[in-house]
């Protein structure tokens, strides 16, 4: 993995918009005692560094009623079932809001059994590596994603 990983993670959205729309995974929460009633979406990023093959997905968890979009939990998955970092985590290079534990209670027991989805952020993760021509620059991708 990069240095700089968190520059080269990207939306999913920049890459194919209709199809990240149709597919965004949202979850609605109600009377939990660590979160607020909410429905949280669960934003795709991956990374576009063509150097990295670091084959996983991080999902950023953002709120739809909060105030600021910040986000809540970076959750990232490896799709290395051998590697170490099998089991959902919050990413440690992204600051994570006072609700990312419980955000990860929430979320990681979904990654673990429900390995349709998974077979689809890994699909998406081959998606967005084959959408980035090698000839351009990762980092240009990065800015005009942040741009959008």
């Amino acid at each position: 993995m990069p240095e700089n990983h968190v520059a080269s993670l990207v939306p999913f959205f920049s890459f194919l918009p209709k199809s990240a729309a149709a597919e965004m995974r949202t979850l609605t929460v109600q009377n939990h005692h660590l979160l607020p009633d909410d429905e949280y979406a669960l934003l795709e990023f991956y990374c576009i560094d063509p150097t990295c093959d670091c084959r996983r997905v991080t999902l950023t968890v953002l709120a739809r009623n909060a105030l600021e979009l910040d986000t809540l939990a970076a959750i990232s998955l490896a799709f290395d079932r051998d590697g170490e970092m099998v089991s959902p985590f919050l990413d440690p290079v992204i600051v994570q809001s006072p609700y990312a534990e419980a955000l990860l209670e929430i979320v990681a027991p979904i990654l673990e059994s429900d390995t349709v989805f998974v077979a689809e952020l890994e699909s998406r993760y081959r998606q967005a590596t084959r959408t980035i021509p090698s000839t351009r620059s990762y980092r240009d991708i990065w800015r005009k994603a942040k741009r959008d």
